[in-house]
């Protein structure tokens, strides 16, 4: 089990919002997923048995970066998520329809993080903050960058 899933039981997915995480991608041991970021959300109904996540539209080609950051109040590292003005109104329409719901963060078919949205967030950009490391930090931002294409940036 990664310090991810070790150490994560709550992380924050704020414009001014936050959330819960679940099933993080062990990234410890291994190269980072490959294929492009999808932001999807749940389905309204689906079986027990069928995935689901349903496609939201958001995806590599509207994210800008992700990076690490530093909290002023307590110095601890966060990930910021910044997203191009198509991600910024996509987003806001996406975390509006589904306040109180898990969001759910894949790079390729792998499920990065499913932080819970607690309200819209219309600022273009996003933090998943938690008790990281400033190695767990770093493993969730590069892996959410290699879901970004040079050419998507």
């Amino acid at each position: 089990m990664s310090l991810i899933n070790a150490l994560l039981s709550l992380l924050l997915f704020t414009g001014i919002s936050a959330g819960n995480v679940s099933q993080p991608v062990d990234t410890q041991d291994t190269a980072p997923p490959t294929g492009q970021f999808i932001m999807k959300e749940l389905k309204p109904a689906y079986a027990p048995d069928e995935d689901p996540w349903m496609e939201t539209g958001l995806d590599s080609r509207h994210v800008k970066k992700a990076d690490v950051q530093f909290s002023t109040f307590t110095n601890e590292p966060f990930v910021m998520v910044e997203f191009n003005y198509a991600g910024t109104q996509l987003l806001t329409e996406i975390t509006t329809r589904n306040i109180g719901k898990p969001i759910a963060i894949f790079v390729g078919d792998e499920l990065i993080t499913t932080p819970t949205v607690l309200e819209a967030i219309t600022g273009g950009a996003v933090q998943i903050t938690g008790q990281f490391t400033i190695d767990d930090a770093n493993d969730l931002a590069n892996t959410i960058n290699s879901g970004i294409s040079p050419t998507d940036m």
